[in-house]
């Protein structure tokens, strides 16, 4: 159930509309990679190792966000959306790590609490009482 992927041949009633949505979506990923431009222009084939190259790249430099369709009922499309995950996303080792220092704006911050703490205790108190502080 969902467990086993099933990969064949496309049926013939679809084959002209999936080699067009393949045609588009080459053109659409060679705008990321020069290679697939050039092996697009002169009309030679694309590779599938190129393609899910381009994907990967494109992805971590957050220039595209690849969409997988799929279905919960009866887990449908989740395993390959599952190896797309693994596929395309960056792993924690493909983005840069970095730290900011707030020192700074957290002291300002902790500065204006206490500052309005202390307003709002001298501004309940009486007036009479105001002037003792």
């Amino acid at each position: 159930m969902g467990k086993k992927v099933v990969r064949g041949t496309i049926p013939a009633q679809y084959a002209a509309a999936a080699q067009k949505a393949r045609h588009e979506m080459l053109d659409a990923l060679s705008m990321f990679n020069d290679e697939m431009m050039e092996l697009l222009l002169d009309e030679r084939p694309v590779g599938e190792e190129l393609v899910r190259q381009t994907i990967r790249e494109a992805t971590i430099n957050r220039e595209i966000v690849p969409l997988m369709m799929g279905s919960a009922f009866k887990n449908k499309g989740v395993q390959p959306l599952l190896d797309a995950v693994c596929a395309y996303l960056p792993s924690p080792l493909d983005r840069p790590c970095f730290a900011r220092d707030h020192d700074n704006a957290a002291r300002r911050r902790r500065w204006r609490a206490t500052r309005m703490l202390r307003w709002s205790r001298w501004s309940t108190r009486s007036p009479t009482n105001r002037s003792a502080s």
